[in-house]
């Protein structure tokens, strides 16, 4: 899904987004260091988000502090809550996702969906502008 604002969209930042939710969804019981490597392997913007905002570092108290896979999920989500979200959208458009005419999003994707098939979810997780 695209999020359109005037006729601008902001589709790479929402499958980067993904990414990272998916990361930590999956095994949020990894150390910090394996989480620092995900994460700049989704994107280097995520890792410099993630730095500036002290994650990491909040993250280890919160492994130390919390020993179920539940409970570890359910902090994350406290701290990585909907103000974060957008302040993480904001910070990848303003410096290497910017908003694209939503026309051209829409011939780049159709052109996608003509070269390589239809477009389904596992192929939007390699979307082309999200590393």
């Amino acid at each position: 899904m695209e999020e359109v604002i005037g006729s601008y969209c902001m589709t790479p930042v929402y499958f980067l987004l993904k990414k990272w939710l998916a990361l930590m969804k999956s095994s949020p019981d990894r150390e910090t260091a394996e989480i620092m490597a995900l994460a700049e392997n989704v994107s280097p913007l995520l890792l410099s988000y993630l730095e500036m905002n002290q994650f990491f570092g909040t993250w280890q108290s919160i492994r130390k502090n919390t020993k179920q896979y539940e409970g570890l999920r359910r902090q994350f989500h406290f701290w990585f809550d909907g103000f974060k979200t957008m302040k993480l959208i904001r910070f990848l458009t303003d410096r290497g996702f910017p908003k694209i005419d939503m026309f051209e999003a829409l011939a780049g994707l159709l052109h996608m969906q003509q070269s390589e098939g239809s477009l389904n979810s596992k192929e939007s997780d390699s979307y082309p502008f999200v590393s």
